[in-house]
């Protein structure tokens, strides 16, 4: 089975046993508007049904998919709740529950190679200390790359090029630590040729489209006031992330950046509906058959 459709459940592990190839339909329910089918496993003779993102909510899904685009535009946690119907607190465990689940799905589909790589860091205070968000964004495709650190150096740096595609060319600022932490990823000839650190705001190889960026992020970042701790603040960036690249339209390049990029094709993965459907259902694929679902 190469592409197989979502509804399409006929190779899957069972959740309980963790095997397959013994799963068979087992009738169904209806439940808050939508019909939901129920499995049952010949092996260990459990029934079960197929989580698709939304189970043991109390809210409807539209209103959970509502939640999550209305705080990725912006918006507070209280706004959110009083326009929703929720409390504050629900909608944080929403955005913390579906960040990391969309994130360990969709960086897989991060480019390999990209032609520019802008890079800078941005100043990010956290409990009356200063920490760095780490970016790069291809300059053709706009797709961007985060990372948060405590420290402004070069292991710090490497861990972004770790995460961003590689390019042909990249540009920097002036911060010595990108040089030093290039040197682990391009050899030396390379980097006499294909590195420039740009310290100005005008020129051939300027780096103001980073700068774009970062206007972007700190724009999201303002009502949040601030992180509590360097772990939830790489949740948070995780959300963007997915937000960013693989949901938002970006006007400039006429499409998502990960679509720009050759990532995925054109509108598979442009709202959280489908994007959280398709990141849960492959938990429950055996791994021969873990391909992208058309």
């Amino acid at each position: 089975m190469g592409q197989c459709s979502i509804t399409e459940v006929i190779h899957i592990n069972c959740p309980i046993c963790k095997r397959g190839g013994w799963v068979i339909k087992y009738g169904g329910y209806e439940s808050r508007g939508a019909y939901k089918h129920r499995y049952r496993c010949k092996r260990c003779g459990r029934t079960f049904v197929v989580d698709y993102g939304y189970k043991w909510l109390h809210y409807r899904p539209s209103k959970v998919r509502a939640a999550l685009e209305l705080y990725a535009k912006g918006l507070t946690l209280r706004e959110i709740a009083t326009f929703i119907g929720c409390s504050a607190s629900t909608v944080w465990r929403w955005v913390m529950k579906y960040a990391q689940k969309l994130y360990a799905y969709v960086k897989r589909f991060r480019p390999e190679k990209v032609f520019q790589l802008h890079v800078d860091e941005l100043f990010l205070r956290m409990k009356k200390r200063f920490f760095y968000v780490f970016d790069a964004i291809d300059k053709a495709s706009r797709f961007a790359v985060f990372s948060v650190q405590s420290a402004r150096n070069t292991e710090n740096a490497k861990q972004l090029f770790r995460e961003a595609p590689r390019a042909e060319f990249i540009v920097s600022d002036g911060l010595h630590a990108y040089r030093e932490a290039l040197k682990k990823f391009y050899h030396y000839k390379w980097l006499r040729s294909h590195y420039y650190r740009w310290h100005r705001f005008k020129g051939k190889h300027n780096n103001n489209i980073v700068e774009r960026l970062q206007g972007t992020l700190r724009r999201w970042l303002h009502p949040k006031r601030g992180f509590k701790s360097l772990v939830t603040a790489s949740i948070m960036l995780r959300f963007f992330y997915v937000y960013y690249n693989f949901i938002r339209f970006h006007s400039t390049v006429g499409c998502t950046p990960a679509e720009k990029a050759g990532a995925v094709q054109k509108e598979k993965l442009r709202n959280w509906k489908v994007l959280i459907r398709k990141a849960y259902f492959l938990i429950l694929l055996p791994t021969k058959f873990r391909t992208e679902p058309g």
